[in-house]
C-alpha cells in the first residue's frame, strides 16, 4: 500500500515515539519532500518527451518511440570533427603507421613492374621489341589483386586501432588481429556494393537510400562480430529515424575533405610550377634534378592524401557509436523478407553485371579475331606479291615459271599457300586462304590492294623488287644507272630505260595509287642508289623524321 505523506498528521505522533522512531518526524518530512520530487519528475517528463529514457536491460526491446525521444542526442559534425582531431592527434603514429604499409606496397609495386616491363620491352637496348604482352598483364593484375587486398587489410587494422585507441597495441599485433576479420570484411563489402549498385540501377533513389543505411556495416562487423546480411541489416536499424542526420553529418565530412583535396591539388600544381622555374636555371642538370623533384612532389601528394584517410574513418566512426549510443540496447530481429528483397536487388546487379562481361568479351574477342584475321589476310597478300616478284625474276632469267615454289626459296614451302605451273611454264596459279575464302592469282592478276596498310606495304616490297632489279643492271653494267635527280620511275625516263635493259619482259612496279604517287629513284655516284616511297601512313615508323616535320608527308627510303 503506497502512503501518501499529506494525510499523515505529524502532531498527534507522542514524544517518546518521536524519540524512539529516531528523530521519526524528520524522516516523515525528506519522505514527503522526496515524493514531491518523484511527482514533479513525472510532470516534467511529460512535457519534455526528448529527456533520455533510462538504460534497460539488453534483454528488455526498447521501446517503440526511443528514437524520437534521443534525436537531439546526436552530436553535431563540428563536435565530431574536433573530436576526430584530437583522437587522431593522441595516436597519430599508429594511425600513420597503418596507412604507411599499403603505401610501401605500392611503391614497391611500381618499381617491379617498371622492371620487369623496361627488361620485357627492352628498354635498355637501342631499340623497342614489343614482345608478348601477356605476361605483363598478367603481372600488373596479380599485383593490382594484392594492392587491393592489402588496402582493404589496411582499413580493417585501422577501425580494430580506432575501436581499440585507448589501448597501447603495436601496428603488428593490429595487423594479426585485422587479417582474423579481413575474410567478413571482404565479404560484407561485396554485399553492399552489389546491393548500393543494384539500387541505382533501379532509378537513383534506392542506391542513396541504401549508400547511407549501409554505412555502418563495416563497422558492426569489427565492433559487433556480426556478418554479412546481418550487419548491412543492423546499419539499417541503427540509421533508421537518423537518415537524414547521418546524412548530414557525412556530407560534411565530405565537404571538408574536397577542400583538403583541392589544397593538395593547389600545392601540387605550385610545386610542379615552381620546380619547372628551377630547373630551367639549372642547364644541363635538369635531366638528372628534374626526374627527382618530380617524383618527390608526386611521392609528397600521396603521402598527403593517405595521411587524411585516418581522419576521415575516425569521423565516420564516431558518428557511428554516437548513434549506437543514442539508440541504446536494443533486441536485432532481422527480418528475412527485407534480407530476401535486398539479396534480389543484388543477385539483380550481379547477373546484369555478369551478362554486360560476357558480352563485353565476346565483343572485344570478335574484334580481337577480325583484326586477327585482318592481320593474316595482309600477310599473305605481302607474301603473295613477294611470290609474284620473284616469280617475275625467276620467268626474266629462265623464260619460263618454276614447277614448285621451292625453286625460289625454301621459305615459301613453309607458307600456307598453293602453287602449280601452267602452260607448260608460261603461266602460273598461287592460292591462298582469306577470311573471304580461297582466292587464287595468275601472272596476269595482280593482288588486290584494299586499304592503307596494305598498300603501303606492298610500296616497301616495290621497292626491295625494283632493288634486285638494280642489282641485275649492276651485274651487267659495273655500276647503278646514274641519276642527278630523282627520277620517276613510273615515267620514260634515261634511269628507267636502263633498269629496264637489264631486266627483259619484266615490268617496273608502280605505286599503288599511280599515278598520283610516285617510286623515285637517284645514283650520284653508280655506287649506291637511294630508292624513296611516299606512305600513306604518316605515323609510320620508317618516315624519314625530318621530311615529315618540315612538310608533314611520310617518306620511306630504301638504300642499298
Amino acid at each position: 500500500m503506497e502512503i501518501n505523506p499529506k494525510k499523515i498528521n505529524s502532531s498527534k505522533i507522542e514524544p517518546q515515539e518521536k524519540l524512539e522512531g529516531g528523530n521519526m518526524k524528520k524522516d516523515i518530512r525528506e519522505s514527503k519532500n522526496d515524493y514531491y520530487k518523484i511527482e514533479d519528475t513525472r510532470k516534467n517528463v511529460n512535457k519534455n518527451e526528448t529527456i533520455s529514457a533510462p538504460a534497460m536491460p539488453a534483454s528488455m526491446p526498447a521501446p517503440k518511440d526511443l528514437d524520437q525521444a534521443t534525436t537531439s542526442s546526436l552530436q553535431s559534425p563540428t563536435e565530431l570533427l574536433s573530436e576526430a582531431w584530437e583522437l587522431y592527434k593522441s595516436r597519430r603514429k599508429t594511425f600513420l603507421g597503418i596507412m604507411a604499409v599499403p603505401m610501401l606496397f605500392f611503391v614497391i609495386s611500381v618499381f617491379i613492374f617498371s622492371g620487369f616491363s623496361i627488361v620485357t620491352m627492352g628498354f635498355l637496348s637501342d631499340s623497342i621489341t614489343y614482345s608478348d604482352p601477356f605476361p605483363i598483364l598478367i603481372l600488373f593484375s596479380v599485383l593490382y589483386l594484392i594492392m587491393i587486398i592489402v588496402w582493404i587489410w589496411s582499413r580493417v587494422v585501422l577501425i580494430c586501432a580506432i575501436k581499440n585507441s585507448k589501448e597501447k597495441i603495436g601496428i603488428k599485433e593490429l595487423y594479426k588481429r585485422g587479417w582474423h576479420k579481413l575474410k567478413p570484411f571482404f565479404w560484407v563489402l561485396i554485399l553492399s556494393e552489389l546491393i548500393i549498385s543494384g539500387g541505382f540501377i533501379l532509378f537513383y533513389i534506392p542506391g542513396i537510400i541504401f549508400s547511407i543505411s549501409f554505412v555502418f556495416a563495416t563497422f558492426i562487423v569489427i565492433t559487433e562480430d556480426l556478418r554479412g546480411m546481418n550487419a548491412i541489416l543492423k546499419s539499417v536499424e541503427y540509421v533508421k529515424n537518423y537518415w537524414w542526420s547521418v546524412l548530414w553529418r557525412l556530407l560534411f565530412l565530405f565537404l571538408i575533405m574536397v577542400g583538403i583535396f583541392i589544397g593538395i591539388g593547389l600545392f601540387s600544381i605550385m610545386m610542379i610550377i615552381l620546380t619547372g622555374i628551377l630547373l630551367s636555371s639549372v642547364g644541363e642538370m635538369a635531366n638528372i634534378i628534374g626526374p627527382v623533384l618530380y617524383l618527390s612532389n608526386f611521392i609528397l601528394v600521396i603521402v598527403a592524401a593517405i595521411s587524411i584517410v585516418p581522419l576521415a574513418t575516425i569521423y565516420s566512426f564516431l558518428v557511428y557509436s554516437n548513434l549506437k549510443k543514442v539508440k541504446g540496447d536494443f533486441e536485432f530481429k532481422p527480418s528475412p523478407k527485407i534480407k530476401n528483397v535486398l539479396v534480389v536487388i543484388g543477385l539483380l546487379y550481379f547477373l546484369i553485371t555478369i551478362f554486360g562481361m560476357i558480352s563485353a568479351f565476346s565483343t572485344i574477342f570478335s574484334t580481337l579475331d577480325n583484326e586477327k584475321n585482318k592481320i593474316v589476310d595482309t600477310a599473305h597478300r605481302s607474301d603473295i606479291t613477294q611470290i609474284q616478284m620473284g616469280l617475275s625474276i625467276y620467268y626474266g632469267k629462265e623464260k619460263k615459271y618454276p614447277e614448285s615454289l621451292s625453286e625460289l626459296d625454301k621459305y615459301y614451302m613453309e607458307k600456307p599457300y598453293e602453287y602449280r605451273q601452267l602452260n607448260n611454264g608460261k603461266d602460273y596459279e598461287v592460292c591462298a586462304f582469306f577470311e573471304e575464302g580461297r582466292e587464287c592469282f595468275s601472272s596476269k592478276e595482280e593482288t588486290p590492294i584494299d586499304n592503307i596498310t596494305e598498300r603501303d606495304l606492298q610500296r616497301i616490297s616495290d621497292l626491295e623488287f625494283i632493288s634486285t632489279m638494280l642489282e641485275d643492271y649492276k651485274t651487267e653494267a659495273d655500276s647503278y644507272p646514274l641519276s642527278n635527280v630523282i627520277s620517276k620511275l613510273n615515267e620514260n625516263n634515261s634511269a628507267v630505260n636502263e633498269i629496264k635493259s637489264a631486266n627483259e619482259n619484266i615490268n617496273i612496279p608502280t605505286d599503288p595509287k599511280n599515278p598520283e604517287y610516285y617510286y623515285g629513284y637517284q645514283s650520284l655516284d653508280g655506287e649506291s642508289f637511294e630508292l624513296t616511297a611516299r606512305l600513306e601512313n604518316v605515323d609510320d615508323s620508317r618516315c624519314e623524321l625530318e621530311i615529315k616535320e618540315s612538310s608533314g608527308i611520310c617518306i620511306y627510303k630504301l638504300r642499298n
